[in-house]
């Protein structure tokens, strides 16, 4: 999606499933084709999904540095570390979060807060920092399992607390247009024009 008339383009990712950050990379490619100079990143309603998928997600946009930090109590502190090979390192980027936003949400929100790579704009975002695992049965079940805590390149825990947006913004639903998404805009147009 890009907005008429300004070089803003729009990519809405539902989830974290395997090859999401290819999918994030070929739309953003596609829009900067088009003649987006920006993009805004809708996390809004993301439950989360590969922890994979959101650390290629930040290395897209990141060049250097850790997306988050994972510490269990059978396991040690591992961090996760963006690729080194930045698709979009300077395409000024805003990302939208609201309560529903969660788990490898957060992570990339998050990490691309903290390395100043986007604005996030929403609401609080749900506050899961938990690893889950699945191990197969042999009756053919699952057993999900939390097998570690994941902390933000700052250090922060979000578990119960979530992420604070730079810019406050709730979508009315009652109402046609999107304001978290004009939020999203006017913060872009003003990095543009900065």
């Amino acid at each position: 999606l890009m907005f008429r008339k300004q070089p803003i383009g729009y990519v809405r990712l539902l989830s974290f499933p395997a090859s999401s950050s290819d999918r994030l990379a070929d739309a953003t490619t596609s829009l900067l084709e088009g003649g987006a100079e920006s993009l805004i990143l809708d996390l809004r309603d993301n439950p989360g999904g590969l922890l994979a998928q959101a650390v290629r997600t930040v290395s897209l946009f990141v060049a250097e540095g850790v997306v988050c930090t994972t510490d269990g109590v059978h396991q040690e502190e591992l961090a996760y570390e963006v690729s080194g090979h930045a698709t979009f390192p300077k395409l000024p980027v805003v990302v939208l979060v609201n309560e529903g936003s969660a788990s490898a949400a957060e992570i990339a929100a998050a990490a691309l807060q903290d390395h100043d790579r986007a604005v996030v704009v929403g609401q609080r975002t749900f506050g899961k920092a938990s690893v889950q695992s699945i191990r197969p049965l042999r009756a053919g079940g699952a057993l999900k399992m939390t097998t570690a805590m994941y902390r933000t390149p700052s250090g922060a825990d979000l578990t119960g607390v979530g992420i604070r947006p730079d810019v406050k913004a709730v979508d009315d639903p009652m109402t046609k247009p999107d304001e978290a998404v004009r939020a999203a805009r006017r913060t872009l147009l003003k990095q543009l024009a900065g």
